[in-house]
């Protein structure tokens, strides 16, 4: 019995370009089985184009959070700082008044 499942293979970054590939997979199942695939195949450019904005663009990272976080982090440590200076600060103003 044939089955037919689609696998996306991951560029990263790189930029799928028109030209002739060699696909070399080895997959594995439980109970032993391993299959071991090769198969040549041709991009051209009109596949490209017609896959624009779909597939083949390289991920973007987006570092968003990560600035959020690190706001919030200052924030709290410029609030903690704050806070133990006008305290210290009061200390200091009452033992003067003594």
């Amino acid at each position: 019995q044939l089955r037919n499942f689609n696998y996306a293979i991951p560029w990263g970054d790189t930029q799928l370009k028109a030209g002739t590939y060699t696909l070399t997979l080895d997959a594995t199942a439980k109970g032993g089985y391993h299959w071991h695939f090769v198969k040549n195949f041709t991009v051209t450019q009109k596949q490209i184009n017609s896959l624009k904005n779909k597939i083949n663009t390289p991920q973007q990272h987006n570092y968003l959070w990560w600035f959020v976080a690190g706001g919030i982090l200052i924030i709290l440590l410029l609030a903690i700082i704050i806070y133990l200076l006008l305290k210290r600060k009061r200390n200091d103003d009452k033992q003067e008044s003594k």
